[in-house]
């Protein structure tokens, strides 16, 4: 018994079919329909008496398989006809298309474009992300401690994946850790749970099945996906990632991120929210491609983007210090100190306040820079 995907694919063909009919011409239609007369006709003929008496009738069944063949032609114009004509006109269309961008931009930049964006199957939609930095982290049942210049991120990572076309087959799905940063005490990056929901169904993988999909050397989770037409699957990754501070967590997108199918003014594409976290590090989360940034909700820790991020495409959550206010009173009274002298223009030298903001003997490493991955 086919399933609910069979009819579906078999429901749709049947709509194009039948859109096909209706855009066939008139005069088609008229030819087909006098051949199918004549071949009705030639059939009624073959089935009246032979007024000669003839022992064989070779011209009766000469007449009824003409007459079928007559009925049989026009069938398969039309459907052809029908096919074709919808073929060639969107071929046409693309032909149109294609002059069209070639004033504007290169052949080889246009191609690049459709690869990276028409050509896409897939898109990511009801993008949430949430990050809680952590101090302490547990490995092997033994709680440590972080140093003030090292942070671990808890981020949990979901969203609904949708195709973009009538296409079938499954899909491959990739996340990615920053490998390069993996620190053999602390035991990360790594991921800790991947759940992928199709339908009523639920995968989890964790610990042995997780390290099934996940390859170690180059860090990337994949699993093929299979969704319906005009369903999604619902991902969820939880994962932690090591980063220094000051520094940044950046993410690239290797699929299309839109906003909900039936989006509204207030929809959001990505949502970002960073909690639990601590009073002397502030955060903020760019994109790097003016105009199109996040916008921050006031008072919060949440940012927001409501626009479209293609492939490639990432952004940054960027972790920084917080001034002390009484580093700030210190500057602002070094600056206030300088005293330009009337006479002769020489200018003294102001006197600035010495400010430690480690304990002294003790510096504080660069931040490492950070690989962009794609995930």
């Amino acid at each position: 018994m086919p399933d609910a995907r069979t009819e579906n694919r078999f429901i749709a063909a049947i709509k194009t079919l039948w859109n096909g009919l209706l855009e066939a011409p008139g005069s088609l239609w008229v030819g087909s329909i006098f051949v199918l007369v004549i071949g009705g006709g030639l059939i009624l003929a073959s089935k009246v008496p032979s007024p000669f008496g003839w022992e064989r009738h070779e011209p009766a069944e000469l007449a009824r398989d003409i007459g079928i063949a007559l009925i049989i032609a026009p069938v398969v114009t039309i459907i052809y006809e029908a096919g074709t004509r919808r073929s060639a006109k969107l071929e046409e269309m693309r032909d149109y298309i294609n002059a069209t961008m070639a004033s504007f931009v290169t052949k080889e930049v246009w191609q690049e474009v459709k690869n990276q964006i028409v050509f896409r199957n897939v898109a990511r939609r009801n993008v949430l992300i949430k990050i809680r930095m952590l101090r302490e982290v547990e490995v092997k049942g033994q709680t440590k401690t972080l140093p003030d210049t090292m942070a671990v991120l808890e981020v949990r990572y979901e969203y609904d994946l949708y195709r973009n076309t009538t296409r079938t087959g499954s899909i491959r799905v990739r996340h990615a850790l920053d490998i390069h940063m993996w620190d053999p005490d602390l035991e990360v990056p790594c991921f800790k749970r991947i759940e992928v929901t199709e339908g009523d169904t639920s995968q989890i993988y964790e610990e042995s099945t997780l390290i099934e999909k996940y390859n170690s050397e180059k860090g990337l989770f994949s699993v093929d996906v299979d969704p319906p037409e005009g369903q999604s699957v619902h991902i969820v990754t939880i994962r932690h990632e090591k980063i220094f501070l000051p520094g940044m967590y950046t993410l690239v997108m290797p699929e299309i991120m839109a906003a909900a199918e039936k989006a509204t003014a207030e929809s959001n594409t990505i949502h970002v929210t960073i909690e639990d976290l601590p009073d002397d590090i502030e955060a903020n989360t760019t994109t790097w491609f003016a105009p199109r940034e996040f916008v921050h909700v006031a008072q919060t820790n949440v940012w927001s983007y409501k626009w479209p991020m293609l492939a490639g495409q990432g952004f940054s959550v960027v972790f920084k210090r917080r001034v002390p206010p009484t580093t700030v009173e210190a500057i602002k009274s070094a600056t206030d100190s300088v005293d330009v002298a009337t006479s002769g223009g020489e200018i003294k030298p102001p006197v600035v306040a010495q400010i430690e903001s480690t304990p002294r003997g003790e510096a504080t490493p660069p931040p490492v820079p950070e690989k962009p991955k794609v995930d």
